[in-house]
């Protein structure tokens, strides 16, 4: 190679556009270079300059590239690339044309240019891209001689010629494109390499994990000692180190994809079929290798960013890693255009908390390996990856061939930026050129090579031969055409024999029993040895087996030509494809049974994968989620680390869950959990006598009580009682109307008269049953589903039939439908037998209003719309039965005239901006600070859930301890699922359970269920957290508490012995939440009678 010289020039007489300053400071540019018409006066400053410098140095003179409108011919004309870059050739000397002992490559050429040591070449903003945009036109004219050389028929054709040669073989474009699939970063060459990829998985067997990488590219210290090794590394400024990156195609920092197959590693073929005991060796496996568990969520962010810090430099291992993941790792905030997608996060953060890991199977029967997590916004990992590379990453198992193969193979090795698929290229070319075939060719190739932007850093890895991909496998190429010529596909080869013609060509003696598969696979045809390690094969074409039996000629063929020794393509001459396959049918699939693992019988098609649609289409199902294995966090050193979330703070982590049970020491834990049931279980129920209200009831209230004083005289003695009494009865009442008054009362009135266990008190929900003492219409009539009614048998209809009393109450029958009510008919019948009476005779009162709260999934009883459900129309016609009907009109709950008229209307749909005018006056702003202190402790109704979260979290937050006035620590209950859906459901999808409960001592929870009814353990109930107890071993967030200990002023049963309590008459129950039974929410109000009440609204 020439010496380059170097020449200083004084800046006042050099123009400011042709120094290596101005350069700098020029927008990159990642087009073609167009030569710009240089005005005179640059012309003259240029001139001058360079004659001074002739002068003084007697060196010679650098010739002025001349002006014309014909394009100059770059193979033949010497210097045009130092006239094209005078400042970066001040001597016109060491031009690549230029005569020399050696002939130097155009590869090399630019190499060298470009590592320079004054490092001119490599800053200029615009020959990086001249050097480019030379070598891959001088490659496409070079592989089109090639293609042409190889395929003689093809010589002396015209264009036209060979889009009639095309248009009767579409494929051949194909074949003609095979040649430049070499050329590195073309949609060629990354086609190829998918190629490559999916025969590798073809032929190895599924890989054990992928991963992702990317650059850390602002903060690694050994990139910036390359960028700028005369500066102080921990002074270079932020600012700097931005301008010095550059970014990569138009993904920004450069990523890395990688396949990994391990020994040793699991079989994964058939997840579904696998035992329990094989999936959890799986699970165990795969734990080794991928977390999502980070050793210290509240570490402070470290003084010097992680991704700065070299390996050799760390002390604590521990404390890096936890530094490292929470500064590169974390999703640390979701965006509007970056990560946000229909009001939800691309990427699924945060993540739900889990306890273990485990594998779930999606809707499309996909297995996903979900690790254990206790940072819901920290992806996944591997420690030993992360801590050597410095940067941010991604991993994840194989566990489906089908979804690798699409992540793969159009995602880790496809092409930047979509452009025209290479029949549309072609028929582009041939219609602008009316030269001959080989030029057609030629300019195809190149417009392969310029078929989308480079940028710069990505011209730099290519001009330098830095790898692209990078495999511990070897692949060869294996070209089967029709023809026997074959078009080398290396690099260095030129006329060099085909692969089929070294086969053909082999040593008879010790190869003649092998086939083309096999000497590929094995034999190096250039040092003549087997190989240590088989090398990958792709074959080219692939052809896959058609339905249609005419048209598998070629598959037959190449499976011939694969697996079947042979010495000569004359042997097959007058033979037909599909005879032979069908002779050598045996030979062929022991050969494939050996050599190929077709993975579970799933082949994989390479051309269907491949094909250019495909490819292209950006909007492709796969493209779904761009980048989802790129969860990149921010990493300026300003970034602001979130506050650690409630359940994680300093005094959750530290507090000592496991020893709460040492405040119980009559009891152990499976003592505790099984408390509420061992003596639910064994509860001897003493039904009271409750009191008889002391209020003057009204006439309306009297009716019902005088009713019921008959109905007893009437079964006491039946020749007292003359007339006849209405046995059913709708008792119709607003709010505050006393209809549980009234209820208290016939209850006393029945009970005295009849025995305790004559009236059956029934509610639809289990609030309402405790507020009149009594079961739910489920539990006692035993209902599970009012659609599929099915009468009791045998004990359990004897057992039903001597529960039954002789008169039954429902309260809150508005929330009774029709389905309901048809159920409710036939179970009072089935106890008496009496199927011709309703209710079968027995005595029921209805209490309610209609204008309250409506059934759930039924229709209301007053709806006019006949129903065509049967059981639906049963339950219409009984409530049309009912005899009588007695309405309470006098409010006394409320004093007030106006409120009451305002609720009316409310409740009938009625209301006038009176109303709202009325209500206006107790809006917030509007009521005392005195006023609103009652209203500390409210039940507090949400329009919005976010809402609702935030204020509990507020709530849980303020909670302080009642002796040492300190902060109370929360715990993070994880929810236990029952298959992959409910863990990746919504709220809503769970019916408004959430997947984790934060809890704290004294906070109020609400029971979701009716655990035990008759006690007041009801779905509403209100308590306290009086201790949360957990084994040993086990503490949030990652695991459940074994037993909640809650005080419910409301319930009755039986309690703790050691209850301190037991005087005021509020004890404790606990409440195993285990088997998910129950569930808690805060301040969520469904149906309970409240002293006060705050509403919000928007």
């Amino acid at each position: 190679m020439d010496r380059l010289s170097a020449i200083e020039v004084e800046d006042q007489d050099c123009n400011e556009d042709d120094s290596i300053e101005g350069e700098l400071t020029k927008p990159h540019i990642s087009e073609g270079c167009v030569p710009l018409n240089i005005s005179s006066n640059q012309n003259e400053q240029v001139k001058r300059k360079l004659d001074d410098v002739t002068n003084e140095s007697d060196q010679d003179v650098l010739n002025w590239p001349p002006l014309s409108k014909e394009p100059l011919n770059e193979f033949n004309t010497p210097g045009y690339i130092c006239q094209a870059f005078p400042c970066l050739f001040p001597y016109g000397k060491a031009d690549l044309r230029d005569n020399r002992q050696t002939k130097v490559s155009p590869s090399d050429y630019f190499k060298h240019l470009l590592r320079y040591e004054d490092n001119r070449f490599a800053q200029h903003t615009r020959f990086r891209f001249f050097a480019m945009n030379s070598l891959m036109r001088w490659s496409g004219i070079e592989k089109g001689n090639l293609y042409v050389n190889k395929h003689s028929d093809m010589k002396n054709m015209n264009v036209e010629e060979l889009k009639e040669k095309v248009k009767e073989n579409p494929s051949l474009v194909d074949s003609i494109m095979f040649q430049c699939s070499n050329v590195r970063g073309s949609k060629t060459y990354w086609k190829s390499k998918s190629k490559e990829l999916l025969e590798m998985i073809e032929q190895l067997g599924m890989p054990t994990v992928f991963f992702t990488v990317s650059a850390a590219d602002f903060h690694w210290p050994g990139l910036f000692k390359l960028l700028c090794p005369e500066e102080d590394l921990s002074t270079i400024s932020e600012k700097k180190r931005a301008d010095l990156i550059i970014e990569y195609q138009h993904r920004g920092s450069p990523h890395v994809h990688g396949l990994l197959w391990l020994k040793n590693a699991p079989d994964i073929t058939d997840l579904s079929k696998k035992s329990d005991e094989d999936i959890g060796k799986i699970i165990e496996y795969f734990d080794t290798l991928i977390s999502s568990t980070n050793p210290n969520v509240n570490a402070p962010p470290a003084v010097i960013h992680p991704c700065r810090i070299e390996l050799e430099d760390i002390i604590d291992l521990k404390k890096d890693l936890a530094e490292l993941l929470n500064r590169v790792q974390r999703h640390t905030k979701c965006t509007e255009g970056y990560c946000i997608k229909n009001t939800g996060c691309r990427f699924k953060f945060p993540k739900e908390m889990r306890e273990f890991s485990e594998i779930q199977f999606k809707g499309n029967g996909e297995p996903e390996f979900v690790p254990k997590r206790n940072d819901e916004r920290l992806n996944k990992y591997n420690p030993y990856i992360i801590l050597l590379w410095r940067a941010n990453m991604d991993i994840a198992p194989v566990l489906s061939k089908q979804a690798l193969v699409n992540y793969l193979a159009k995602y880790v090795s496809k092409h930047e930026v979509k452009s025209q698929s290479m029949q549309e290229v072609f028929k582009e070319v041939c219609e602008s050129s009316n030269s001959n075939a080989k030029n057609a060719i030629q300019k195809l190739y190149i417009k392969a090579c310029s078929d989308r932007d480079f940028s710069a850093q990505e011209v730099g890895h290519i001009i330098m031969s830095e790898k692209l991909v990078s495999c511990s496998r070897s692949f060869v190429s294996l070209y089967l055409p029709k023809e026997e010529n074959w078009v080398p596909l290396n690099e260095n080869a030129r006329n060099s024999k085909s692969l089929v013609q070294k086969y053909s060509e082999r040593n008879q003696q010790l190869y003649g029993n092998k086939s083309l598969w096999y000497m590929t696979t094995w034999f190096d045809f250039q040092h003549k040895r087997i190989r240590s390690n088989h090398v990958i094969v792709v074959v080219f074409p692939k052809i896959k087996f058609k339905e249609n039996q005419d048209r598998n000629e070629g598959f037959y063929r190449m499976k011939v030509l694969l697996h079947v020794p042979w010495n000569s393509m004359n042997q097959f001459e007058n033979e037909s494809w599909e005879q032979l396959y069908k002779d050598n049918i045996d030979v062929i699939k022991k050969e494939e049974s050996d050599y190929v693992n077709n993975l579970g019988g799933i082949d994989i098609d390479v051309e269907e994968v491949l094909n250019d649609d495909d490819f292209e289409n950006g909007d492709a199902p796969y493209r779904t989620t761009t980048e989802d294995h790129m969860i990149i966090s921010s990493m300026l050193p300003g970034q602001n680390v979130a506050a650690p979330e409630i359940g994680r703070r300093y005094l959750d982590t530290i507090n000592g869950w496991n020893s709460s049970i040492q405040s119980y020491p009559n009891y152990t834990i499976e003592e505790l959990q099984n408390f509420l049931a061992s003596n639910k279980a064994n509860f001897q129920n003493v039904a009271e006598i409750p009191h008889y209200p002391n209020v003057q009831f009204n006439i309306d209230q009297m009716t019902v009580i005088t009713l019921i004083e008959e109905h007893i005289t009437e079964i006491t003695n039946a020749e007292k009682c003359a007339i006849h009494l209405p046995k059913s009865v709708v008792v119709q009442g607003p709010a505050g109307t006393g209809k549980s008054l009234v209820i208290r009362a016939v209850t006393n009135r029945i009970m005295t008269a009849l025995g305790v266990n004559s009236i059956l008190l029934l509610a639809p929900t289990g609030v309402a049953a405790v507020n009149i003492g009594g079961s739910t219409i489920h539990s006692k009539l035993h209902i599970s589903n009012i659609y599929d009614f099915e009468d009791l048998r045998n004990e359990a209809a004897r057992k039903f039939c001597n529960e039954m009393k002789d008169v039954i109450v429902i309260d809150e029958y508005s929330m009774v439908g029709c389905a309901m009510m048809a159920a409710i008919d036939r179970r009072l019948k089935q106890s008496t037998g009496n199927y011709d009476a309703l209710f079968g005779g027995y005595i029921v009162l209805f209490f309610g209003d209609v204008y309250q709260l409506p059934p759930v999934k039924d229709t209301p009883l007053y709806s006019e719309v006949i129903p065509q459900n049967p059981a639906k129309l049963h339950g219409k016609f009984v409530f049309s039965e009912i005899e009588s009907a007695i309405f309470l009109r006098k409010v006394h709950r409320q004093s007030d005239p106006q409120f009451q008229s305002v609720l009316d209307r409310i409740s009938r749909g009625k209301v006038i901006q009176d109303d709202y005018t009325y209500l206006k006056s107790r809006f917030l702003l509007n009521v005392s600070s005195d006023e609103r202190k009652d209203f500390k402790d409210a039940i507090r109704l949400f329009p919005t859930k976010p809402l609702v979260q935030k204020h509990n979290i507020d709530y849980l937050t303020s909670l302080r301890h009642c002796v040492t006035n300190e902060p109370v620590p929360i715990a993070i209950i994880p929810a236990k699922h029952n298959c992959p859906k409910a863990e990746s459901g919504s709220i809503d999808d769970a019916s408004g359970l959430s997947s984790s409960l934060v809890l704290g001592l004294t906070c109020k929870i609400m029971l979701r269920c009716n655990l035990w009814t008759e006690q007041g353990l009801v779905n509403g109930a209100v308590g306290i957290i009086i201790d949360i107890i957990y084994r040993p071993e086990e503490r949030p967030p990652f695991d459940m508490p074994a037993v909640l200990i809650c005080k419910f002023e409301d319930y009755k049963g039986p309690f703790l012995n050691n209850d301190n309590e037991k005087k005021t008459g509020a004890y404790y129950s606990n409440v195993k939440i285990m088997d998910n039974k129950m569930w808690c929410i805060l301040y969520k109000n469904k149906f309970s009678n409240s002293s006060c009440c705050s509403f919000y609204y928007t």
